[in-house]
């Protein structure tokens, strides 16, 4: 019989009583005959929840703020909440729920804290519903993740100590809380709802399912709910009404007010109201997506108005690349949408630089038009500070394609291209609903007015963002992507590694800001989704080139301080300024090459062809691939177009390298994925503790080792970077690795090892036992002759199974690849084997578990796992 089969046929009966006690127990012979007994081990940096369901182990209650659990950092943690009774009626939970676990840590600005529901079911995921929130230590909300997933996901958003708070929201399970390094931005790419980002409450962004296509079945899968904008097959704005259960609206409030001790206020009960009927919504099989109306802001910070230089210009190489063109193409002209506030149309310096855009602000309330979705994209003026009006969207359109040459005003990027206003942000900002649909117009692509542009946008240009990522704007980038279309955003302006959307999806080109000394920008957003750089100015308002004005981004703006809007010149700063800058040298390679797509730009813009390098050689997080320079961009472009070839592009494959807590090693692949010649020669770490071997020639690329050296270092997360030298210039890849402590000893809660009998399919033997400085002792005695299959793990959640999802478990000699352990007549001790978090056997190439886990012959109760 082979050992698969075995595992397979494991018996799932109750069996006859017996073993037990803390540190080995009864077997199942007596004491006559041989014994069994050895040593189980854990991996450092496991721990386990002090409440748990089973009543062998330890007991420390972490329900309150002032009994958190403490953990260290880095840690993997399994755990058991409830929002019912649940398990065995010998159980700690049996009659009540464990609606909460809270634990307290010392977390590092960008960590991961991942939580992986054990007995979600993806067929009913609201059956089973657990969500996570982040505290600081006055208990006010930082952040959370409240989907309907198995997983749930916050970004440690700074440094400092923080309460970690799990919350049973229905059913019951076991859970594994990791807590792990940086996460990278395709990281980020999922959507998590977090009641801190800022959405408007009793709204969603629905898409439903193929199967809803009729009216019918949409208002059936929408139960009744109004749609306020769009229609099946498109993203739809729906009203969610507040009309929730009270059986849930009292879960929306636990977390907050019960667990906290303090009342919900009026805003936090309807974002809280709101994310609990998107999980009803969003579990339902018509609705392929629905999640949040998220508010996002423009980018740019609003100052003084000036009349001076544009400094800005020169800083990019513009005058060389005006000599080759100033955007002009002929037959039609290079359009750049810019979707933002809308804009000033009657704008000496815009007039005839516009061609006809639209005005997707839903909410009449905040669109102060006098109604919401238009075909008139001028901006009346969104009144945001002190009743005065930004006019965004008229700087970042002027910046772009300003008229030029026509003696008054300011100049543009690309002044033979002309701007497509897409009106999305109002009073207050924008909505993810209004920004969608306005880039899907931008694009060409169907979207809720029903119009499309008798042109699409060649580039389309995103001043704009907010944390939040929101798939449908994915799908939308994607697809304009696939049209043809450019789209290029702000990298935000929050001085921060965190991503910032629209800027942080897939197929965007991010940009951040420099000032006039070609330093980051000291509000400008950093990390490894930046691509480029381009100016945006300075936060400090300073006047380093001593004209009399700051060093900030001139462009076209207007005046309402008297009522009526009139035209003017001002100065803002922001990553806002810089997006524009980028989008109009865009056009400009539009103008020379027509047909260059979004990919070769990429390509063109990895290689270094059309920037140039700041900060450490190559690509890095502050200014991506460096900053933009539009005369070696256009001379790009037109030899492209000429068929010219591509410059050499190095590729690192991965982009990036986690070890995590793991030691093992990585293979760094680096490639020329462009054309011409590429000669690496060398690869250096910036720590001592990165290793790197190798450098072998493996079917047309290199290749090389990298591991990490541990020793002596204390335990925290670490982060470095290697550098690859080449005669193109050099190209960095992140490195993070995690070192647990050593003075915390693992521990997984009581634990079961059970002796199998392969051949009748009977648990033959089983005792328990706790932990002791990271290891379980273990002796079955009187254990008759045979073979026998040695298992062991935990049964947080009572169930009398071990080795569930989530729970912890191990095989001997090891988990993925368990062995016959043949007993004969003499005593067999000294076995060694190891037990992982989360079902170590689970997903193993050899072995099959049955997916509740291996069911105890017996649970006693008492010893001293109380």
């Amino acid at each position: 019989m082979s050992l698969r089969s075995m595992l397979v046929l494991i018996p799932i009966l109750l069996a006859t009583a017996c073993g037990g006690g803390g540190g080995g127990g009864g077997g199942g012979g007596g004491v006559d005959g041989p014994s069994v007994s050895g040593t189980a081990t854990l991996p450092q940096g496991l721990a386990v929840d002090s409440d748990v369901n089973d009543p062998n182990s330890r007991f420390a209650s972490n329900d309150e703020p002032a009994e958190a659990q403490s953990i260290p950092n880095p840690v993997t943690l399994t755990g058991f909440a409830s929002a019912v009774p649940f398990g065995q009626p010998n159980g700690r939970f049996s009659s009540r729920a464990d609606f909460f676990d809270g634990y307290r840590v010392d977390l590092a600005e960008g960590q991961a804290i991942a939580l992986t529901i054990g007995n979600w079911d993806a067929q009913s995921p609201t059956a089973v519903d657990l969500d996570i929130f982040l505290f600081d230590l006055d208990l006010n909300v930082v952040a959370s993740s409240e989907g309907i997933e198995r997983d749930e996901l916050i970004v440690v958003p700074a440094s400092g100590s923080y309460l970690i708070l799990v919350e049973a929201l229905n059913g019951a399970s076991t859970y594994e809380l990791s807590l792990g390094v940086e996460l990278s931005a395709a990281d980020l790419r999922r959507p998590r709802w977090n009641r801190v980002h800022d959405f408007v409450a009793d709204e969603a962004i629905v898409r439903l399912a193929d199967s809803a296509a009729t009216p019918e079945a949409a208002a059936s899968a929408l139960g009744g709910r109004r749609v306020r904008a769009g229609r099946a097959g498109l993203p739809m704005l729906v009203a969610l009404g507040g009309d929730v259960p009270p059986a849930r609206a009292a879960a929306s409030a636990r977390a907050i007010n019960a667990w906290s001790g303090r009342a919900l206020s009026a805003e936090e009960a309807a974002r809280a109201r709101t994310i609990r009927e998107l999980k009803a919504l969003a579990a339902s099989p018509a609705v392929a997506s629905a999640g949040p109306n998220y508010r996002l802001a423009a980018s740019a910070v609003p100052n003084d108005r000036f009349y001076p230089l544009q400094w800005h210009y020169p800083a990019i190489q513009l005058p060389a690349a005006w000599d080759i063109t100033r955007g002009e193409r002929a037959g039609r002209p290079v359009v750049v949408a810019v979707v933002d506030t809308g804009v000033l149309t009657s704008h000496p310096d815009l007039v005839g630089q516009l061609v006809a855009g639209f005005d997707f602000v839903s909410d009449a309330t905040r669109a102060l038009d006098g109604d919401g979705i238009d075909a008139d994209a001028t901006d009346p003026g969104d009144h945001n500070f002190g009743g005065a009006s930004s006019w965004h969207g008229t700087h970042v359109a002027g910046t772009i394609a300003a008229a030029t040459d026509n003696d008054s005003g300011v100049a543009g990027v690309a002044g033979g291209a002309r701007v497509m206003p897409v009106r999305v942000l109002g009073r207050g900002g924008g909505t993810a609903f209004d920004i969608l649909h306005g880039l899907r117009f931008a694009a060409g692509l169907d979207n809720v007015s029903s119009q499309r542009p008798a042109q699409a946008a060649d580039i389309i240009n995103l001043s704009l963002g907010g944390p939040a990522f929101v798939p449908e704007m994915q799908d939308a980038v994607n697809q304009a992507r696939a049209a043809g279309v450019i789209v290029v955003a702000a990298a935000g302006n929050e001085a921060s590694p965190r991503t910032s959307f629209p800027a942080g999806y897939d197929g965007v080109i991010s940009v951040s800001a420099v000032d006039i000394a070609s330093n980051r920008a000291d509000f400008s957003n950093f990390g490894d989704s930046i691509d480029v750089a381009a100016p945006g100015g300075s936060g400090s308002a300073g006047d380093a080139n001593a004209d009399g004005y700051p060093d900030n981004i001139l462009s076209t703006h207007a005046d309402d301080s008297g009522g009526t809007p009139q035209p003017a010149f001002g100065f803002l700063n922001g990553t806002s300024m810089a997006a524009p800058h980028v989008a109009g040298v865009l056009a400009l390679m539009r103008a020379v090459h027509p047909d260059i797509t979004p990919a070769e730009v990429d390509t063109l813009l990895a290689s270094g062809a059309i920037t140039d390098d700041l900060g450490s050689p190559g690509r890095d997080d502050s200014f991506g691939h460096g900053l933009i320079n539009a005369f070696k961009a256009v001379v790009a472009a037109r030899n492209l177009a000429g068929g010219g070839v591509l410059p050499p592009v190095l590729a690192a494959i991965p982009a990036r390298i986690d070890f995590g807590t793991g030691s093992a090693g990585r293979t760094l692949r680096l490639e020329n994925q462009g054309d011409g010649v590429l000669d690496v020669t060398a690869v250096t770490a910036s720590d001592d503790w990165i290793v790197v071997g190798g450098g072998s020639s493996v079917n047309g690329g290199l290749e090389f080792q990298i591991s990490v050296d541990r020793s002596g270092l204390p335990s925290g997360a670490y982060g470095g970077r290697l550098t690859i030298a080449s005669n193109i210039g050099s190209h960095t890849v992140p490195v993070t690795m995690l070192v647990a402590a050593s003075g915390a000893s693992s521990d997984v809660g009581r634990v079961y090892f059970l002796l199998l009998d392969p051949e009748s399919d009977l648990s033959l033997a089983q005792v328990d036992a706790a932990a002791s400085n990271g290891r379980y002792s273990f002796r079955f005695d009187g254990v008759a002759a045979g073979e026998y299959f040695l298992v062991a793990g935990s049964d947080l959640d009572n169930d009398d199974f071990i080795c569930g999802p989530g729970e912890s478990c191990g095989a001997w000699p090891v988990s993925s690849a368990p062995d016959i352990l043949t007993m004969g007549t003499d005593d067999i001790g000294g076995l060694a084997m190891s037990i992982g978090a989360s079902g170590a056997l689970r997903g193993s190439a050899a072995t099959t578990v049955p997916p509740q886990g291996f069911r105890l012959r017996s649970k006693p109760v008492g010893g001293d796992g109380r």
